[in-house]
């Protein structure tokens, strides 16, 4: 609210000259802006640099092209033809892949590019099979055991993402498909080898990840037992 500097009154904030005494109105001085005295510099807002995919997939393809190159130039011109070479270039290819697929397309599509990595690691073995020419392994024994790795990583990920488990029922998840997994990988692995399964090796394995898991289910479900071993910890 103004006043009149001559007589006081009160003043409209449109009026230019007082009603009573016909003084001109000087506005009032606007109060200064508040200042910062705490002494700090002033933050500054830098952008944050968003990441460059193609410079990525840019740079995995000059580290993986140069040695596979020069694997295969010494492999020709050292030896009788191309031979021990071509399962570095394969090695190769794969960690190309694996490390471009994920920046291959405009979103993130966790499902495609993980299809794309355990398609490139069941082709990578068959490579080393046809180039090997050790028999037919690659089909009835790696490529089982491949699909079956694959599918367990992409369960953990998958359920990690989703934020469908606590805290301790991630590390029970793991000792779970591991305590499934080795079982598996024991029954390909006797049915190549001798065509009769026999449990062995993957038993001692299993049961004490099935046991791990319990516990840690366990604790999960007990809060105040997860409590009490924080604070034993922590001191």
């Amino acid at each position: 609210m103004a006043y009149c500097v001559n007589c006081g009154v009160k003043l409209k904030a449109d009026l230019k000259k007082c009603p009573l005494c016909d003084t001109d109105v000087i506005p009032p001085v606007s109060p200064p802006e508040e200042s910062d005295c705490s002494g700090f510099p002033p933050q500054k807002h830098e952008p944050t640099a968003s990441f460059d995919k193609d410079l990525w997939i840019k740079l995995i393809s000059v580290i993986t092209a140069a040695p596979a190159l020069l694997t295969f130039a010494i492999d020709y011109l050292m030896g009788n033809g191309i031979d021990w070479s071509l399962y570095i270039i394969y090695a190769l290819g794969l960690v190309w892949v694996w490390c471009a697929s994920p920046f291959l397309f405009k979103r993130n599509i966790f499902p495609l590019w993980f299809a794309i990595d355990a398609a490139a690691l069941i082709a990578f073995l068959f490579l080393v099979e046809r180039t090997s020419k050790t028999g037919n392994w690659a089909l009835p024994l790696a490529m089982p055991i491949a699909l079956m790795v694959a599918a367990s990583v992409f369960i953990l990920v998958s359920t990690f993402r989703s934020k469908l488990v606590r805290q301790l029922q991630k590390p029970a998840l793991i000792f779970i498909l591991i305590a499934v997994l080795c079982p598996l990988i024991e029954v390909f692995v006797d049915l190549y080898r001798a065509q009769q399964y026999r449990p062995g090796w993957s038993v001692l394995v299993a049961i004490p990840c099935l046991a791990f898991a319990a516990i840690l289910l366990i604790l999960q479900r007990r809060q105040w037992i997860v409590d009490e071993l924080r604070h034993w910890f922590r001191y």
